[in-house]
């Protein structure tokens, strides 16, 4: 249980905590400090009040905290971290040359701005959000604004009518909601950055933060080419940067040995993609800190990653044992990082690659899936999607790249024309032929697996070998044909009339009627994925094409072959005479 505060007031808990916190900072200790006080969130809120002006803050209301707790062994350190919210503060965004400080309600900003560690991150902040596109330069406050403007453009006059009561001159969004909005956007969002930042002397220093390049043209993150470059610059002083995470400056104000030193616009080398965070020293003040995840290319995007099987609905009644894999159909090893999802909550990590041909698998639960399957030699992502499931019944699902492009997106479906053999029967649903990269939302480019589990980080094609022009058995079907339609080539009782049946069937004509039409059905080896099979019509047993059919369903037999069926175009009935045939060939 926290404390809580309401401006002066305690509304839960005890004021025990909250009193500790000044003899925490006077202490100077800057690890117990964080331990009290969450140092961030406490910046940020002394930020935007005072980007804000707001002048609704007063020292005994319009702000709010929670924190504290009871002590386990009595020990203040061992408190929540205290943060501080505004409330009511309805009076801001006035006065573009605002030079209000807000109200310090733990009564320790004066003893914090004497610490140099804290002095540091309170510069870092202000990094943060006033450079690079953060959080309230005036590009982005100005589109944040509009955002929610745009929003209430016109229910901002119900709300005008709502008042219509009043008894002075009467507001409206003519004349007062869009003269403030122009006035916010063209006078005071362009210029507050500034005086504000001007407004904090000392705590700002004059060191300025290294600024990234890369090929030359100053870049704040983001993805770097092929044979790219990355380089700082900064002048005066000493540019010190790290690849792992870790601060160049150590609490105290030292360099830290596991820093690299750059020099102004030389390259620096990246072994993999990297979160860089660099500072500069000059004269003993060191700059705010300047960090960008940068990502080697080539990414994964639509030209070379696939979602080839996905196992959304599995045997049993749990989802933990739901998983989707990828495969990079490249020739060159791709990055995932920031490759994301929609339909599941699931992102890659910085510096997750995937090598040409390779597949990986992201599971819903680690600990279910291990107990699931075999997963030595697995190529699995780290972490999971356990707050979300796949639908059993079918979603969208898309594949977003670094960039933010879609690299697949798509809906699946448990319902024919879709392989229906997923949706709970053990069967995952395989794309077919993945290397080739098929269309993700044509249901005749996807299968069932030839087993229950599927086979993830791996493959349950069956690529055929030898000569496919052999019949050992007699039975007028080539091997590959037998290969194909998943029989023996060498068991004579196979027939072509076991495996393909020709009739017809009543099928929507898309007028709001049913008609009848020539179908075929064939047997397919589900892991004849080499093979390309194609249901042609004819009107003479001359000019066959497969312009004239249309995929009707595919059907699992549950012993990895699948019976698919195809129909005419044209009605019966309505040309003199229909032929129809099977043809398979080796996919290229």
């Amino acid at each position: 249980m926290l404390d809580a505060r309401n401006g002066g007031s305690f509304v839960d808990g005890s004021s025990t905590a909250w009193n500790a916190i000044s003899g925490v900072v006077s202490s100077g200790d800057w690890s117990k400090i964080q331990q009290v006080i969450d140092i961030d969130q406490y910046i940020d809120y002394q930020i935007i009040n005072r980007y804000g002006g707001n002048a609704d803050l007063k020292s005994g209301g319009n702000w709010r905290a929670a924190g504290g707790g009871p002590f386990p062994g009595g020990q203040p350190e061992q408190m929540a971290p205290w943060q501080l919210y505004s409330w009511d503060g309805e009076r801001s965004l006035e006065g573009q040359n605002a030079s209000n400080s807000p109200i310090d309600p733990m009564g320790v900003r004066g003893t914090l701005e004497s610490n140099s560690d804290y002095r540091a991150r309170f510069a870092d902040r202000l990094q943060k959000h006033f450079f690079n596109g953060g959080a309230l330069t005036p590009e982005a406050t100005k589109a944040r604004w509009m955002k929610f403007a745009n929003n209430l453009d016109r229910s901002i006059i119900a709300e005008s009518a709502r008042w219509g009561d009043h008894r002075g001159t009467l507001y409206t969004r003519d004349n007062q909601w869009l003269a403030e909005q122009n006035r916010l956007c063209n006078v005071y969002f362009p210029v507050r950055s500034a005086n504000v930042l001007s407004n904090y002397g000392s705590l700002f220093p004059g060191t300025d933060a290294p600024e990234f390049f890369v090929n030359g043209v100053s870049q704040n993150g983001g993805i770097i080419p092929d044979s790219g470059s990355l380089h700082l610059a900064a002048s005066p002083g000493t540019i010190h940067y790290t690849t792992d995470g870790a601060d160049p400056r150590l609490e105290g104000g030292s360099v830290n040995p596991t820093a690299s030193s750059a020099t102004s616009g030389v390259p620096i080398s990246l072994a993999s993609s990297s979160f860089v965070r660099a500072r500069t020293l000059n004269g003993g003040v060191w700059s705010p800190i300047s960090e960008a995840q940068f990502i080697l290319a080539p990414i994964a995007d639509a030209s070379n990653i696939v979602i080839s099987e996905i196992m959304y609905n599995p045997a049993g009644s749990s989802e933990d044992t739901e998983w989707v894999e990828l495969m990079n159909i490249s020739a060159d090893t791709i990055d995932l990082t920031d490759l994301s999802f929609t339909g599941i909550d699931y992102t890659f990590p910085l510096g997750t690659t995937l090598a040409a041909g390779q597949r990986i698998v992201v599971v819903k639960n680690q600990i279910a899936f291990g107990v699931a399957y075999p997963t030595a030699g697995m190529n699995i992502a780290p972490g999971e999607f356990a707050s979300t499931s796949l639908d059993n019944t079918g979603e969208q699902i898309a594949l977003i790249d670094a960039t933010g492009t879609d690299a697949q997106r798509f809906t699946y479906n448990d319902k024919s024309p879709w392989p229906t053999a997923p949706d709970g029967d053990g069967y995952s649903l395989v794309l077919i032929a993945p290397g080739t990269s098929p269309d993700h939302t044509i249901p005749a480019n996807w299968r069932s697996s030839t087993l229950p589990g599927g086979s993830p980080s791996g493959t349950d094609a069956t690529p055929f070998t030898g000569d496919p022009d052999l019949d050992n058995d007699g039975d007028g079907l080539s091997a590959f044909l037998e290969h194909a339609l998943g029989s023996i080539n060498g068991d004579a009782e196979n027939s072509p009339e076991s495996y393909m049946t020709v009739g017809s069937g009543s099928f929507d004509n898309g007028a709001g009627g049913n008609d009848e039409y020539l179908t075929m059905t064939f047997r397919r080896n589900l892991g004849a994925d080499d093979v390309l099979f194609s249901v042609q019509v004819s009107p003479n047993l001359s000019a066959w094409t497969s312009l004239g059919t249309q995929y009707v369903s595919s059907v699992s037999n549950n012993d990895g072959t699948e019976n698919v069926t195809y129909r005419s175009t044209t009605e019966l009935g309505s040309v003199p005479r229909e032929f129809i045939r099977l043809r398979v060939s080796e996919r290229p």
